[in-house]
């Protein structure tokens, strides 16, 4: 998942879902296909296309992403990214088994984490691995995967509570906070990145709401 560029040699794998390689690390392949759309190349999609294959064999039954090397547990951040690289594919390139995923990783997200109460942001085979509270960013990404994924058979729960769950991380000066971080603290500064997140999951609701067409939004996220 990262390289010392000093050393010579990746960095050894950690205990964070950020520290080793992940379904996660499908996000990138969005850049890959669109690199070798640019310059012909066709060696970029080839590995965007590798890393879809993987991301699918990776998926468990149930439609989460595992995202520790035991399975163990999913948190929903970088769950949600592995979904933002499926349903981006599927609009650039057409591949309706990446769809498919996508919906079922946003159906387990919404029932198993977001919806219940209390929510999480982490589930966890064990009540040890499960992190409760929720941070910006990932209710953000819930309401946009939702929205890019469109409607289909069967329908997807409706994420509408979640908006004004969303709402609740407005701050008095306009920006939006962070939440509960990993450790359950609350944490109330503006973050820039969460607030990036929760604006793009705003558009996209509301060109949904307009009859716009999700596949074609979902072709320009980065």
């Amino acid at each position: 998942a990262a390289y010392d560029l000093a050393a010579g040699r990746p960095v050894p794998p950690g205990p964070k879902w950020s520290a080793h390689f992940g379904p996660f690390q499908l996000k990138s392949a969005m850049f890959l296909e669109r690199l070798g759309a640019l310059t012909g190349v066709p060696e970029y999609r080839e590995r965007a296309e590798r890393l879809l294959e993987r991301t699918l064999a990776a998926q468990d039954p149930s439609g989460r992403f595992p995202t520790v090397p035991d399975g163990a547990a999913t948190h929903l951040h970088p769950h949600f990214y592995a979904v933002e690289g499926l349903l981006c594919l599927h609009a650039r390139l057409g591949r309706p088994r990446a769809l498919a995923a996508g919906r079922r990783a946003i159906r387990w997200a919404l029932e198993a984490c977001l919806l219940p109460s209390p929510p999480c942001q982490q589930w966890g085979r064990t009540p040890d691995l499960r992190i409760a509270g929720l941070r910006s960013d990932v209710v953000a990404q819930a309401l946009r995967a939702h929205a890019l994924a469109g409607p289909g058979d069967p329908p997807l729960p409706d994420p509408a509570p979640l908006e004004m769950v969303l709402d609740s991380f407005r701050l008095p000066g306009g920006g939006t906070a962070y939440g509960e971080d990993e450790h359950g603290r609350k944490a109330g500064h503006a973050n820039a990145w969460c607030h990036f997140f929760a604006l793009e999951a705003r558009l996209l609701r509301a060109s949904a709401a307009r009859g716009g067409t999700a596949e074609s939004e979902a072709a320009h996220i980065t």
